[in-house]
């Protein structure tokens, strides 16, 4: 399952050719789902315009525990697909949403890295907001991409 924007080019974009019918979800929602497992609700959510722009996280209600998928690599820098509708505030908004779910016992399973809890990931939506902040200066000093990456806009 996906949110319902899932690209239809899911396959390499530097051979910009379509997935194959088979690679692509079957089951597509809006804004969320709810499925049933051994009688845990688990809360699927889409967060548009994250990682990419069909990336979902899933919350099992009984077990406490939250699985971000790609919002959240921890220990290192995000790849956000840019060419599949991915930005850095999409990614903010979909930290955002999984923190207002958790608490301080809440264990969060991340996209790529270690398990994790709130702290962790409150440090990761640091840095993107960090990060975000930083470019979106540059941008506006209208520096080119190579001057920008000299500023070294990440901590």
């Amino acid at each position: 399952m996906t949110g319902s924007r899932a690209p239809r080019s899911t396959a390499s974009a530097a051979l910009n050719t379509a997935a194959p019918d088979a690679a692509l979800p079957q089951d597509t929602f809006p804004d969320r789902a709810t499925l049933w497992l051994n009688n845990d609700q688990l809360d699927l959510v889409h967060t548009p315009d994250a990682h990419t722009d069909s990336d979902i996280f899933i919350h099992f209600h009984q077990g406490n525990v939250i699985h971000t998928g790609d919002l959240w690599f921890n220990g290192m820098y995000p790849l956000i697909d840019l060419s599949s509708g991915g930005t850095i505030n999409g990614m903010i908004r979909g930290v955002d949403q999984v923190l207002e779910l958790a608490d301080d016992r809440t264990k969060i399973v991340p996209g790529h890295g270690p398990l994790g809890d709130q702290a962790p990931l409150q440090a990761y939506r640091a840095m993107l907001v960090t990060v975000a902040d930083r470019v979106e200066k540059l941008k506006a000093q209208a520096d080119s991409v190579k001057q920008t990456i000299a500023a070294k806009p990440t901590p």
